[in-house]
């Protein structure tokens, strides 16, 4: 029996590929909450106690990281009614070729990841955290095919933003916490005075991992990833104890973070370089989205 309508043609299979994301990725987002939720109060020991069990020099002050959280949800779930009122052709390919199937593996790995760590797998939580920024990593690198401008602020708020918010909280936050855990580099909160351990291995981590994202902010002046890496450092600044030397680490990197994103705007801005946290005007934007449309035409032709 055939279809009454031709499945092969590119704009039907847009179609069906966007309402495939409107059913999963809310299921896939509200899982994610709902675990994070159970596992936070349900639970016992909760995720939290399970974290000041297992303390390392990563352990963020939890209200800090529990405003973060809501932050990001509150962004994804607005994403999810995006999706679903979406109506233009260019909104839809930017949700199903730049973000795609890969946002609902994620908020899977994730509600993984958090049962599997307040039941102290940490060798299972972690390779589900490290799927999941491989899989964030590769939405970033496709949403750079449709990039952010400021004529559409929708899109850079609810479908940019979001992503890179998770990839900096998984990248700065959850996996070097993870590693340390796993590699037993950690103390318990009720003996406090062997919060000094490790401490310089901690430096180390935290120069590695803030490095890059430093670097994603000098050469793309991502104002997201300065700010939330302003956050998390901040988050895993005031947690207490703290080693001097990780302290000292923190408190270098909650400052560059802004003075460098601040230098390179005004830098930016008096040579004439525009705008940052959205770097391509509109003319390059189009044509980037125009050479997208016909890559992803020509493949499905072939096929």
């Amino acid at each position: 029996m055939s279809l009454p309508f031709d499945s092969s043609h590119p704009a039907i299979r847009l179609a069906l590929k966007h309402a495939r994301l409107q059913a999963f990725t809310p299921m896939a987002v509200l899982l994610n909450v709902a675990a994070v939720v159970i596992c936070a109060v349900v639970l016992n020991p909760s995720s939290k106690e399970v974290s000041d069990n297992f303390s390392t020099p990563f352990n963020p002050n939890p209200t800090a990281l529990a405003l973060y959280w809501l932050v990001t949800f509150v962004l994804l779930i607005s994403y999810c009614l995006l999706l679903i009122v979406a109506n233009k052709p260019e909104k839809q390919e930017m949700m199903v070729y730049g973000v795609g199937l890969c946002l609902v593996f994620v908020q899977c790995f994730m509600a993984l990841n958090i049962v599997a760590f307040t039941l102290k797998f940490f060798i299972a939580s972690l390779v589900f955290t490290s799927l999941s920024l491989l899989f964030l990593v590769w939405i970033h690198l496709s949403l750079y095919m449709y990039p952010p401008h400021h004529s559409r602020p929708v899109e850079f708020i609810l479908i940019h933003t979001p992503i890179r918010l998770l990839i900096v909280v998984t990248f700065l936050q959850e996996l070097p916490q993870l590693l340390f855990i796993v590699l037993g580099w950690t103390y318990h909160a009720s003996k406090p005075d062997d919060h000094q351990k490790h401490a310089w291995q901690a430096v180390a981590f935290i120069v590695a991992f803030n490095m890059a994202g430093v670097l994603e902010v000098a050469l793309r002046g991502d104002f997201v990833w300065a700010f939330a890496g302003t956050w998390i450092i901040i988050g895993q600044l005031i947690a207490r104890p703290k080693p001097a030397p990780v302290f000292a680490a923190d408190l270098i990197f909650t400052i560059v973070y802004p003075v460098l994103y601040v230098t390179l705007f005004v830098w930016r801005h008096l040579s004439g370089g525009g705008r940052i946290a959205l770097p391509i005007d509109e003319e390059e934007a189009e044509i980037s989205r125009a050479r997208a449309a016909v890559a992803v035409r020509n493949g499905q032709s072939r096929q």
